[in-house]
């Protein structure tokens, strides 16, 4: 910011709008202080100078806020358990929001026996999951934006028991030799 006295006094600058600042002829934003470009693309600021007599001059400045492409949110899973035993079981919806209006998200799943299709993560088609030898599945879910920025999701998949009862096991023999040390019965 530049501006000059035709007397030759000091003068101060000031802005109107308390995010900004006037430091070394500079106009910033305050410390701490940031813009969205989502929420507001320009900032219009009146920038004021003051002499020592007290006269003023000022100028209406429009600031354009650039737009850059900011991370997606974490994915909202909202299901914690897949079914037992059924071919491609519905975990449930999967959501995120991206910070940048109209950005496409890319829903990726780390496990290759899952899959997300419209935003369900479900099993694939002719996989299904048994409680008997994993009660439960760990993933990563990843949402990428189309500027390759991501973020990830890690959740515990609860597998669940159909409660079948394990088939009675069936033994053919029933006799053993006397004296016969490791005989097969």
């Amino acid at each position: 910011v530049t501006a000059s006295d035709p007397d030759g006094d000091a003068l101060s600058v000031t802005v109107d709008d308390a995010r900004f600042e006037v430091v070394g002829g500079q106009l910033k934003l305050r410390d701490g202080i940031s813009l969205d470009h989502e929420a507001e693309p320009s900032v219009t600021v009146v920038v004021t100078a003051v002499d020592a007599g007290g006269l003023t001059a000022s100028t209406l400045v429009t600031i354009s806020v650039t737009n850059v492409n900011e991370v997606p949110a974490v994915p909202v899973l909202d299901g914690t358990s897949v079914a037992e035993g059924v071919a491609g079981a519905v975990v449930g919806l999967v959501t995120v929001a991206d910070p940048d209006a109209g950005d496409t998200v890319e829903l990726t799943v780390d496990d290759a026996r899952f899959e997300i299709v419209d935003g369900v993560l479900k099993l694939r088609d002719g996989v299904s999951l048994d409680f008997e030898t994993e009660a439960t599945v760990d993933l990563v879910i990843t949402a990428t934006d189309a500027g390759g920025l991501s973020a990830a999701l890690a959740v515990t998949l609860a597998v669940g028991d159909d409660g079948v009862t394990p088939v009675v096991p069936v033994l053919t023999g029933r006799t053993v030799a006397e004296n016969a040390a490791g005989a097969v019965i």
